[in-house]
């Protein structure tokens, strides 16, 4: 389970009635998600909301959903987040951090473009950016001794100011590519879950 929502009938709960509520727990087949909402007496002509998230590997993901977010749509930012190694997930939740105010749209267009995401983990000042960068990257051929002359804090407040990224929660998240692909469009939900 990447993402549980709670799903409740707002035709129900608009017309003062007691809305019935139930779990479910996503990435979700089609007739899990249809059963679902069967259950909570939703017809052709009722809407219902997802009043309460919970997505045991990131943790501050509930803060961008909304409780008027369509169920297939949390399903594929679900199948999307599920296909995710650990590393994957940590950076995804450290450039929702970085990023700033996102809807659904943006979190599922993000999933698709998270190798144009860096997450350097543990620096927490650009000294550290600057370590990585010199010590860690294997373009750089600099001999041990002229390491030791270098000045860390300037360079990496050169490489902050270039890269324009943000300290995060678990280290420096930055863009590196600009080319972001814009795959989800709002109306091809079923199509992306299918592929």
């Amino acid at each position: 389970m990447m993402l549980s929502v709670w799903l409740s009938n707002l035709t129900s709960y608009s017309n003062g009635g007691k809305a019935k509520q139930i779990s479910l727990c996503l990435p979700a087949t089609e007739n899990e998600i249809s059963e679902a909402l069967n259950k909570i007496s939703v017809g052709t002509d009722d809407e219902y909301f997802t009043p309460d998230f919970d997505s045991p590997y990131i943790l501050s993901l509930r803060k961008y959903l909304s409780i008027y977010d369509n169920i297939n749509d949390l399903n594929l930012l679900a199948y999307r987040l599920d296909s995710f190694d650990a590393d994957q997930l940590k950076t995804f939740e450290n450039v929702l951090e970085y990023d700033g105010s996102r809807n659904i749209y943006e979190l599922i267009n993000t999933t698709y473009n998270i190798s144009q995401y860096e997450l350097l983990l543990g620096a927490a000042t650009e000294s550290d950016v600057a370590t990585h960068f010199v010590e860690e990257q294997t373009y750089l051929d600099i001999p041990e001794r002229l390491k030791r002359l270098m000045d860390y804090d300037s360079i990496g407040e050169q490489l902050c100011n270039n890269l324009v990224g943000s300290f995060t929660v678990d280290g420096y998240t930055y863009k590196n590519d600009d080319d972001i692909k814009i795959v989800y469009n709002k109306r091809n939900t079923m199509e992306l879950i299918a592929v």
